[in-house]
């Protein structure tokens, strides 16, 4: 459904026949057509809206603001549609590769309370940017008539259509990342199972731990030998399955990584502008002919883009987050273990490689999708918006330039000298 929606918006070209999905090049045409049309309509209207800012909606917004506001929204625009197709071979290739791994580790079907939640979001998040953005056009339209300038207004209003296309690319970024974040849930719960195991045999040998967690030699495995030994074969073979499923995930990681570098950088800035536009609109509400429509109105897109980050970090997050819990049962089940044993070797060679490949999703090294991310751009924000909201009163500012409040602070030191 993504695919297909995005193929509508120029992200995607991409046919869908029964032998499979497969690249399109009449559809890579008509996204170049669409987005070079949807482009030179914006600038167009933001030439016009700048060469008659009387008429202009945008009282309260300067010029280079809103220019590097637009620029960032233009540029994960134009990037999506050109590079659509390295992107949608490496989110095809990913996928293919998914579905391989799901077969070899048997899990072939998704439970459908997962498959419902993630149409819910889809669909949710969906309803929720057409709302906002049919919100802003009727009001850009009504306006219009008011301020004399319905062709500029018009043309930017399809702006719009960006946040649609941004909105779109997270969802395939986020599509396959949760596939990988289930792949390394089922390794995870076949460490469990197999910690498990070996846990409850340990509590049926029949000579219990002594002397401060010391084990006398050669009794861990001493009852019924021959069938514990086939066990341990078996299970270090799991491990060795486990161990090439988590390759070929960080293998994975690293080209979604690659094919999503650019993309991901531009939707970070975009993110953070859209955490510094919003508040300021909020604060310079008195500037512009708006009421408690329009502060709802605001209130309601900062709870979306707030809501659009988390959507592109917690699923980088939860993929952290089963890397870690990976490790941590491997050096459990390496405490489980006979030091010399098939199994113990499988399990060193496995931590080696847990401890030696870490990929990380980082937009072209700059940045790791992780939860401390969400902090450093909220800090960012507040550090911008807190001297901001300070200086829009007229009372505050001219405390600080007319030197009333320097000029008492000198009389008190004078006088205490």
């Amino acid at each position: 459904m993504v695919l297909k929606l995005s193929r509508v918006f120029g992200m995607a070209p991409l046919t869908f026949t029964p032998e499979g999905i497969k690249f399109s090049l009449v559809y890579y045409i008509y996204s170049i057509a669409f987005i070079t049309a949807l482009e030179t309509t914006i600038f167009v209207g933001f030439v016009l809206d700048v060469t008659h800012p009387k008429q202009s909606r945008r009282a309260a917004t300067t010029h280079m603001i809103w220019l590097a506001y637009q620029s960032v929204l233009s540029a994960v625009t134009i990037v999506g549609c050109f590079a659509a197709p390295k992107r949608c071979r490496c989110i095809l290739d990913a996928l293919t590769r998914i579905e391989k791994i799901r077969n070899f580790l048997g899990e072939i079907k998704s439970k459908k309370i997962v498959v419902i939640y993630m149409y819910a979001t889809i669909f949710s998040f969906l309803s929720a940017v057409a709302i906002l953005c049919f919100i802003d056009w009727f009001q850009n339209f009504y306006t219009a008539f008011y301020l004399n300038n319905q062709v500029s207004l018009h043309l930017l209003s399809t702006f719009y259509v960006e946040y649609i296309i941004e909105l779109l690319l997270e969802f395939q970024f986020m599509i396959v990342v949760i596939r990988l974040t289930r792949i390394l849930r089922v390794v995870n719960g076949r460490l469990s199972k197999l910690l498990e195991v070996l846990d409850k045999k340990k509590r049926r040998n029949k000579k219990l731990l002594i002397n401060n967690f010391t084990l006398p030699k050669n009794i861990l495995f001493n009852n019924d030998s021959n069938q514990m030994e086939v066990n341990e074969e078996q299970a270090s073979e799991e491990i060795r399955v486990l161990w090439l499923v988590y390759e070929l995930v960080c293998d994975l990681i690293r080209r979604v990584n690659r094919g999503y570098g650019l993309i991901l950088l531009l939707l970070l800035q975009s993110f953070f502008l859209h955490f510094i536009m919003t508040p300021y609109y909020m604060i310079n509400l008195y500037q512009i002919p708006s009421g408690l429509s329009t502060l709802g109105q605001q209130v309601a897109w900062f709870h979306f883009h707030a809501a659009s980050v988390i959507l592109i970090v917690e699923p980088c997050h939860g993929v952290q987050q089963q890397m870690a819990k990976t490790r941590s049962l491997v050096s459990k089940l390496m405490c489980q273990t006979r030091p010399y044993g098939s199994l113990s070797r499988s399990l060193a060679a496995f931590f080696r490689s847990l401890t030696l490949e870490q990929p990380l999703i980082a937009p072209l090294g700059m940045s790791v999708l992780e939860r401390p991310l969400l902090i450093t751009i909220l800090g960012v924000v507040s550090t911008y918006l807190v001297p901001r909201h300070y200086f829009s009163f007229p009372n505050s500012t001219d405390k600080i330039f007319n030197g009333t409040d320097t000029a008492h602070v000198a009389n008190n030191l004078l006088l205490e000298n």
